[in-house]
């Protein structure tokens, strides 16, 4: 049995077709993603930026809601949005207990999650009671919300997406 030249005319579109709709497909599908990626890098920011100005209110003067509240609140936040994290950078294994200060200075490639969870351990050891020490930990919420929007620019750069979405679907940190 031989194939006419019009039905391998018409395989050969099909195949096309199909080759062009896959492509369609996964642009569409990137095109998502960092759109949401882009919403969720939009909340952390906007977390980080509260703790680092939470660090220069005084826990003693804080009216309603007080201080303690504020920061169990950001807490929730920050942990929800590791959480939600998550879902963009997939196999990201936590220790139960991070020495952020320790980890910060390690010449590394922090990735988006680890600076949350840097920021959560920064938050944990937030005063309410006495502004000095959050006075500490206020250049160190900036760096890392510095840290967090630049690995947040150079994940989002159009130029790379494809190469990005791969890397993020393919990592996995150390273990600690």
């Amino acid at each position: 049995m031989l194939i006419s030249l019009g039905q391998l005319a018409s395989i050969f579109i099909a195949i096309l077709v199909a080759i062009f709709g896959y492509r369609v497909h996964e642009r569409m599908r990137l095109q998502h993603y960092f759109g949401e990626l882009r919403i969720w890098s939009s909340s952390c920011l906007d977390v980080l930026s509260e703790a680092v100005h939470l660090c220069d209110l005084d826990p003693k003067v804080t009216d309603h809601p007080d201080f303690f509240n504020r920061r169990h609140a950001l807490l929730i936040r920050v942990s929800s949005l590791i959480d939600q994290g998550k879902l963009f950078f997939p196999n990201v294994e936590i220790a139960e207990s991070v020495d952020w200060q320790q980890e910060r200075h390690q010449n590394r490639k922090h990735r988006p999650l680890d600076d949350l969870i840097y920021a959560y351990g920064a938050l944990k050891k937030m005063s309410y009671e006495d502004k000095t020490e959050n006075d500490f930990l206020r250049p160190h919420i900036v760096e890392i919300k510095r840290d967090f929007a630049a690995a947040m620019q150079n994940f989002l750069n159009p130029q790379k997406a494809h190469k990005q979405f791969g890397l993020a679907m393919k990592h996995k940190t150390q273990k600690k």
